[in-house]
């Protein structure tokens, strides 16, 4: 089983996966960008580089990352019989990149589903959804922000809206939560979805 946790910043995903580690001991987690040696200094590279990247350089970064994640942790750790729980996937890509403005979408998508047929993809998504307003007021009370961070709302609402397409599109495998409740009520509804699929069994 292979489940992914997307949203906006400040959606809450670094708190449901602190809860999800104590639920599954034995579970693989790992984030996006990053997990693995080189794809940690993508990720550096990605959020944090001292001049603004073009679209299709990052979009091509975080394939980069996460082709390494998929093939050399991801993949092996579902073949063993492994769980694993990810903090974003592919569809971060499509959410976060398309909404720059990508000259070449059509690269996004086929280099996606190649890697995707390769290696792994999500069996289920649980989309933590918040307006754009909280995110931000969250985002801005932890501290500096990053480069991603710093970008305008049209740029959010535009990703938000590919999450909400997914969630209408996708009813059954992206499965949206109201982040906007406090971090047990969150948990819950998570859980009633992982019963609900069979992963959890029912008390």
């Amino acid at each position: 089983m292979y489940i992914a946790i997307e949203g906006l910043d400040g959606s809450g995903n670094g708190t449901l996966i602190a809860k999800l580690r104590t639920l599954f001991p034995d579970a693989v987690f790992v984030r996006e960008p990053g997990g693995t040696v080189s794809g940690e200094k993508l990720r550096e590279l990605i959020i944090h580089s001292e001049e603004p990247l073009h679209p299709d350089t990052e979009a091509l970064l975080y394939m980069a990352s996460r082709n390494e994640l998929l093939r050399k942790v991801v993949a092996p750790a579902l073949c063993s019989g492994k769980m694993v729980i990810s903090d974003r996937c592919f569809y971060s890509t499509l959410a976060y990149q398309g909404a720059t403005g990508l000259s070449n979408m059509t690269l996004i998508h086929d280099v996606t589903a190649q890697t995707a047929r390769k290696t792994a993809t999500p069996d289920l998504i649980l989309y933590l959804d918040i307006p754009l307003e909280v995110s931000r007021a969250r985002v801005a009370a932890v501290g500096d922000l990053d480069n991603i961070e710093k970008r305008d709302d049209d740029y959010f609402n535009k990703v938000r809206d590919f999450y909400l397409k997914c969630n209408r599109t996708l009813p059954n495998k992206f499965r949206l939560i109201d982040a906007t409740q406090t971090p047990d009520e969150v948990y819950a509804d998570v859980l009633a979805i992982l019963t609900e699929v069979g992963i959890v069994k029912a008390s």
